[in-house]
């Protein structure tokens, strides 16, 4: 059997990991996976091949029962919500997304149920492949959200979970095309829900259908539910049981002081719903933890991993970091333990652990953006490979403004007064820069954090070709759109120096400009809005004299009078005299070449 699923948002490794979860009858044997293409459909695949012994779906099960119009027993009920919870998980764990959960993607043998058919995942983000792959009757088991909007999350799994599991319990009532209406029904009503009378099972499946995602149970918020984690046990996943405070400990001790409520927090590290109560006290408690900076930074991130696949966690706890580096700017303290290197490390691995989810990402760029600002901090998001996190991060949610806000003044703010140490990767994220340009050309403040960030990419990394072209065409466009903003123009005019300095590739793209015309037009339109700025005449000077090294476009400089602005840019040079050399070396080829082509 070949499974097939996106390695999108996952690392090579994380792809290589098992797609399946065994249960009661432990491991098997498998052959190793190996990558494969189907050139009909250009997509690379990842295959594994694996013993497949079922030879029956959950779809075929329920088909019978509701044939015989019988009821699932409740162990049968209660080992599939086990397994089931269980094995999205994992999954979501991986940051795989399953997308089209339904009875005929579950294989049954026995008490054991397996995830199938990962051919859904595979072809997300190519919207018309996606609609060949999925049936038509696909839909009913699908997520509001996933139909009418394109939009998957882990939270999606959810719904199509609680779609099974409400199948299963009323199969015996309903046949199957009565049932496919109450699916579609239950996007707009949960009146469906009410023919669940036993209360436990009614209040589970409310959790996972709600509407609105922003409400609906992620998989761990379902581990918390006391009959799902009786599931769990049940079917042998111990592991994943919420542990919970001891008898006769009925919480954290708020009311004696946040020392008595750091110890608790340490002593009951392990206990999930405690940590998420404290930490909430803590983002509330600005005054107390400026006293206390330090001891709430080493707790905070001792919660961080001892919960690293809690989204809810790690979100509370950069929340609170932010907090502690706020304290310590407001009385003027660098030197605390929140810029040492556990704390960057905890808040790159909680972007790398939930990478698909974009209110915590928000909020942890937002608080390495504010931790760059001291050189130590910066300098150990490079060393921990931060600006390429921030780049796949990029390329993942390129129309999210905050995380891309964020994520770019990050990438700005490290690398403006850092040397990237050796072997760190960086041009890769030139790409997923110009992909948030792409996608917020109009957005001012983003165009300006994308100049900063290309600015600073330019000023530490060898460009290639590919992104030298589209990297200049991102700066002009951002210099002809947004004029007015005086430091996006003086960014974008440096790093087009850089650029035309690094590559004939970014003078060959400055002959035009983003709808047509000259992009040194475009260039010198914008420094005549700033005409006592003579940092921008230098710039401009640069870029005209790294291009006059390249015969290809001197007859292009000489038709848009660029001889000029270099008069101009030599006057303003006149304080400079490397600059002013510089300028009279171009001027004086300009006119060399112009006399000989008239003559």
């Amino acid at each position: 059997m070949a499974a097939k699923f996106s390695t999108l948002g996952t690392t090579r490794n994380q792809s290589r990991i098992r797609v399946e979860k065994e249960h009661a009858d432990g491991d098997r044997q498998r052959q190793p996976p190996f990558l494969g293409e189907i050139t009909q459909i250009s997509s690379v695949i990842l295959i594994m091949v694996m013993d497949c012994p079922y030879t029956d779906s959950l779809s075929t099960i329920i088909s019978h029962q509701r044939d015989e119009k019988k009821r699932f027993g409740k162990k049968v009920i209660e080992t599939f919500l086990g397994q089931m919870t269980d094995a999205l998980a994992f999954l979501h764990t991986q940051n795989i997304i399953h997308r089209n959960l339904k009875p005929s993607n579950i294989l049954v043998k026995g008490l054991n149920f397996r995830i199938c058919d990962f051919g859904t995942a595979a072809f997300y983000g190519d919207m018309m492949k996606l609609k060949v792959k999925t049936k038509e009757g696909d839909h009913c088991w699908m997520s509001p959200e996933s139909v009418s909007q394109q939009l998957w999350t882990d939270k999606s799994d959810i719904w199509s979970l609680g779609c099974v599991l409400l199948d299963m319990l009323t199969c015996h009532i309903y046949n199957h095309v009565a049932f496919l209406s109450q699916l579609l029904s239950m996007k707009h009503t949960l009146n469906a829900l009410d023919i669940i009378v036993a209360q436990k099972l009614h209040s589970v499946l409310r959790m996972m259908v709600q509407h609105n995602p922003e409400y609906r149970a992620n998989v761990w918020d379902l581990m918390k539910d006391p009959l799902v984690q009786r599931c769990l046990v049940l079917c042998g996943s111990p592991t994943h049981v919420m542990k919970t405070l001891p008898s006769g400990v009925s919480g954290p001790p708020f009311h004696e002081g946040l020392h008595k409520v750091l110890d608790f927090m340490l002593t009951y590290k392990d206990v999930e719903s405690a940590q998420l109560q404290i930490l909430s006290y803590l983002m509330s408690e600005k005054k107390q933890v400026t006293g206390q900076k330090d001891e709430v930074v080493r707790a905070t991130c001792t919660t961080m991993k001892a919960h690293k696949d809690s989204p809810a966690v790690q979100l509370k706890a950069c929340k609170v970091l932010q907090v502690c580096v706020d304290a310590g700017k407001e009385n003027g303290v660098q030197k605390q333990c929140v810029y040492e290197r556990g704390v960057m490390s905890c808040v790159l691995s909680a972007v790398d652990v939930h990478a698909g989810r974009p209110e915590l990402l928000t909020e942890a760029f937002l608080l390495i953006f504010l931790l760059s600002e001291n050189n130590k901090a910066a300098q150990l998001f490079l060393e921990l490979n931060g600006v390429a996190q921030a780049g796949r991060t990029l390329k993942a949610f390129p129309d999210h403004q905050l995380i891309a806000r964020h994520a770019l003044r990050s990438i700005w703010r490290t690398l403006e007064a850092n040397e990237p140490p050796a072997g760190v990767c960086l041009w890769k994220s030139v790409e997923a820069v110009c992909a948030v340009a792409d996608a917020h050309p109009q957005d001012g403040v983003l165009m300006g954090a994308v100049c900063s960030a290309l600015l600073a990419l330019s000023l530490r990394v060898t460009f290639e070709n590919g992104d030298i072209e589209d990297a200049t065409l991102v700066l002009l466009r951002a210099v002809k759109e947004h004029s007015c903003q005086p430091t996006l123009v003086q960014h974008a005019f440096l790093a087009l120096a850089n650029l035309t300095h690094m590559s004939k590739a970014a003078c060959l793209r400055l002959l035009v400009a983003p709808g047509g015309g000259s992009g040194i037009v475009v260039m010198r339109e914008a420094r005549q809005q700033y005409p006592n700025d003579p940092q921008l005449s230098h710039n401009m000077a640069r870029v005209l004299a790294a291009m006059t090294e390249h015969e290809e476009v001197l007859g292009e400089l000489i038709y848009v009078q660029v001889q000029e602005d270099l008069e101009l840019n030599e006057a303003d040079c006149a304080a400079d005299e490397d600059m002013k050399m510089l300028v009279q070396q171009t001027l004086s080829k300009l006119r060399e070449i112009e006399k000989t082509s008239s003559s």
